[in-house]
């Protein structure tokens, strides 16, 4: 085999076969990304549910925060920053701050409330839609 087809051969079948080759590599890594972040995103996001559950569990606290730092991690290619730590900071405290689980002490006024409340209405001081409108709205705080 001469140079000048050693040349073409290489030029026309082995390039084209390298970056065919490097193309699917690429794209590889890239879909094994994809995975891993879903993958995080999905642990962070239950270990969020789970501090809604709770939102006084220290313990859950620092586990959402550190699978929310290894999911910016993976997204990121490993560039976390300053941001990322405020921005889940902020995540942790809105929902410890809205935990819908209302503690002994509001599920017993609320109780002493609606009592207060049906007292006022069998004793004729209240009417039944002025009673319905109020106890519709304690009952919204819940």
């Amino acid at each position: 085999m001469d140079s000048l087809t050693l040349t073409v051969v290489l030029l026309c079948v082995v390039v084209p076969a390298f970056i065919v080759l490097v193309g699917w590599s690429i794209i590889d890594n890239q879909k094994k990304k994809e995975k891993r972040v879903k993958a995080a995103a999905t642990q962070y996001e239950n270990a969020l549910e789970l501090l809604k559950e709770s939102p006084d569990d220290n313990d859950a606290r620092q586990e959402a925060l550190r699978l929310g730092r290894r999911f910016v991690k993976v997204a990121q290619d490993d560039k976390h920053t300053l941001f990322d730590e405020v921005a889940l900071m902020n995540d942790l405290s809105a929902i410890q701050q809205t935990s819908t689980k209302p503690t002994e002490l509001e599920s017993s006024n609320i109780e002493q409330r609606l009592l207060k409340l049906d007292e006022l209405k069998s004793k004729g001081l209240i009417t039944e839609d002025d009673y319905q409108k109020r106890k519709d709205a304690i009952l919204d705080e819940i």
